[in-house]
């Protein structure tokens, strides 16, 4: 996975660098942080979230240190949404303390 969101977001993979420029910065309307299947996360870079039932996963890279994040942590309980984006937004903070463990910075 570290492979692939790295080669990914740099263009070197099965995209062309254009390409994924367009990824990166034609951003939705409603959501300036996403754009063509990709999320741009603070001090984490570049890449998606997902979400299936048991567990969630974040996979970015961050061109600004050249270093790839990647998260999965399970889903014990979504009841309802407020449990839901609890642990979604847990999954982030782990990312961002990985991060920042490894001398980077982070949650802004």
């Amino acid at each position: 996975m570290n492979t692939y969101i790295r080669t990914l977001m740099k263009g070197q993979n099965v995209l062309e660098p254009a390409t994924v420029t367009l990824m990166q910065t034609d951003t939705s309307p409603g959501n300036d942080g996403y754009a063509l299947g990709c999320l741009y996360a603070t001090n984490l870079g570049y890449g998606h979230n997902g979400c299936i039932r048991g567990y969630y996963s974040l996979m970015v890279y961050d061109p600004d240190h050249d270093v790839s994040t990647i998260v999965c942590v399970p889903s014990v309980d979504q009841r309802t949404y407020d449990d839901f984006y609890a642990s979604f937004l847990g999954m982030y903070d782990a990312a961002w303390k990985a991060h920042e463990m490894l001398g980077y910075p982070g949650k802004p």
